[in-house]
C-alpha cells in the first residue's frame, strides 16, 4: 500500500496568498459539502488507510462532496517542510508510474512554484499538488473534476494552467460489458501469491481457453480493458474469483461467509475450491484492502450484491460461497469503487450471467420477453436467477413448450 501512502504524504512551499484550501470549502466543483472530518480523526484516517502512523503532518482535513453520492473526496494534510516535502512528491510520482497500482500518469505542470500532478484510475481523476503547507490529493468525477481543481487551485475554470493537468478526454465507461482497471490489481494478486500465472495458464489451456496476449498484459499488470463476452469469460472468471476471495471488504469479514459457520470459511467451494494460488488460501482471505471503498460506496455494494443471484445456488453475492459468487462479488466491488451506480451495476451483473451462465440466462430472457419485463434487476434477481426460482422457471417454461426441462440449474 506504499503507492497509497505517498498520496497522502505531500508537502508544500510557503504561499503568501489566502489559500482556498485554508478549510473545507462548503461547495466545491459546483457540489455540497456531505462530510468533513477534522484534527485527531481526519489524521487517524488518513494514517489507516495507508496502515503508518508515522506521515509527517501536523493535522489534516478530509471532506467529501456531492448529492447522491460522494462525486468528489479532498484530502489536505498540514505537512513539516518543503524540503521533505519535494522528496515526497518525486518518490509519489516515481511509485504511482513504476509500480501496479490502480492510476495512470496523465499529465502535469507547475503551479505556485511545485508541481501538480494528474493520475487516472478507480473510475476519477486524481489531482496531486502543494498549496502553502498543505499536502493535497483532490479525487473527482470526471464530469466536475475540472471545476473542483480550479477552486481548489484558486484559479479560472479557462486559467491555461489547467490544461496541462486535465486531461482533454478519458475513455467512454458507458459500456456494460467492459472491465476496467484490472490489471493492476491483478499483479498485485500474483505478487501476493494468490494466483499462480503457471497454473492458470494450464487451467485455461485444458478448459480450451488458453491465455490471448491481452489477457498476458493484464496479468502482467497493464491497464488494459478486457469484455465480458465469450472470448474473456473464463479468463476474467479467474481474476475475479482471487480478486474477490483476497480483497478485504466487509462482505467477507462481516457478512454470511463468516457469520454462518464462526469464521471457518475454508469450508466453501469459493475458498478451499480456489487451487490456483501459491500462498495457502487460508492465509489470504480477506487479506488486502485492494479495492478500498468509502461508506456510501460500501452500502450501494451490500445493497446490490444482496439483490444479485446465480442459478447453482440460493445465495445472494454477498454470501458468494462459489467461484462465481466471488468473481461477482469482485466484479461489482471494482466497478462501484469506479463510480458505479446502482443501476449500471445490475447491468454489469447481467452482462457477466449472460457469459458464465448462458443457457439460464436465455431461459430468463425468454420470460421477461414473454412477460413484458425490462430491466436488469429483476434479470440478475431471486425470483428468476437463483437455483430454486430458475427451477421454477423451468417447470413454467416447460408446460408452455415440452421441449424445455426442469433443469435443476447447472452446477457451480
Amino acid at each position: 500500500m506504499r503507492w497509497i501512502s505517498l498520496l497522502f504524504i505531500l508537502a508544500a512551499s510557503a504561499c503568501a496568498a489566502p489559500s482556498p484550501l485554508a478549510h473545507a470549502p462548503q461547495t466545491l466543483g459546483g457540489l455540497p459539502l456531505r462530510q468533513e472530518i477534522v484534527g485527531a480523526e481526519a489524521l487517524a484516517t488518513v494514517r489507516q488507510l495507508h496502515r503508518r502512523s508515522d506521515l509527517s503532518m501536523d493535522s489534516a482535513w478530509v471532506a467529501t462532496y456531492g448529492r447522491s453520492k460522494p462525486s468528489i473526496m479532498l484530502y489536505v494534510g498540514i505537512a513539516a517542510n518543503h524540503g521533505e516535502a519535494s522528496r515526497l512528491v518525486a518518490a509519489m510520482d516515481t511509485a504511482i508510474r513504476q509500480q501496479a497500482t490502480p492510476f495512470r500518469f496523465a499529465g502535469q505542470d507547475t503551479v505556485e512554484g511545485g508541481v501538480a500532478r494528474t493520475f487516472e484510475g478507480l473510475g476519477q481523476l486524481h489531482y496531486v499538488f502543494t498549496d502553502g503547507a498543505r499536502a493535497v490529493w483532490l479525487a473527482a468525477d470526471s464530469a466536475v473534476a475540472r471545476g473542483a481543481l480550479a477552486q481548489a487551485l484558486g484559479v479560472s475554470v479557462d486559467d491555461e494552467v489547467l490544461h496541462a493537468i486535465t486531461p482533454a478526454g478519458r475513455p467512454g465507461s458507458d459500456d456494460p460489458l467492459a472491465v476496467r482497471g484490472l490489471g493492476p490489481l491483478v499483479r498485485r494478486l500474483v505478487e501476493a501469491g494468490a494466483i499462480d500465472t503457471a497454473r492458470l495458464d494450464t487451467a485455461l489451456t485444458q478448459m480450451g481457453h488458453p491465455l490471448t496476449r491481452r489477457q498476458r498484459d493484464v496479468l502482467g499488470g497493464r491497464n488494459l480493458a478486457l469484455r465480458l463476452d465469450t472470448a474473456d469469460a473464463a479468463f476474467l472468471l479467474n481474476a475475479l474469483w482471487p480478486l474477490g476471495l483476497v480483497n478485504r471488504n466487509a462482505v467477507l469479514t462481516q457478512g454470511p461467509m463468516a457469520g454462518t459457520t464462526g469464521g471457518r470459511v475454508m469450508l466453501f467451494a469459493s475458498t478451499g475450491g480456489w487451487k490456483l494460488s501459491r500462498a495457502p488460501v487460508a492465509d489470504l482471505y480477506a487479506s488486502e484492502a485492494l479495492i478500498p471503498l468509502n461508506a456510501v460506496e460500501q452500502a450501494r455494494l451490500m445493497r446490490v450484491s444482496h439483490a444479485v443471484y446465480r442459478p447453482c445456488c440460493d445465495n445472494p453475492t454477498d454470501f458468494p460461497d462459489c467461484n462465481h459468487g466471488m468473481a461477482m462479488l469482485a466484479l461489482l466491488t471494482l466497478q462501484t469503487a469506479q463510480g458505479a451506480d446502482d443501476d449500471a451495476l445490475f447491468a454489469a451483473a447481467r452482462a457477466a450471467n449472460a457469459v458464465w451462465f448462458p443457457q439460464q440466462s436465455r431461459h430468463v430472457e425468454t420470460v421477461l420477453a414473454t412477460l413484458g419485463i425490462d430491466g436488469d434487476r429483476p434479470a440478475v434477481g431471486r425470483e428468476l436467477f437463483s437455483g430454486s426460482g430458475h427451477r421454477v422457471l423451468m417447470v413454467r417454461l416447460a408446460r408452455q413448450d415440452p421441449s424445455y426441462s426442469a433443469s435443476a440449474g447447472p452446477a457451480c
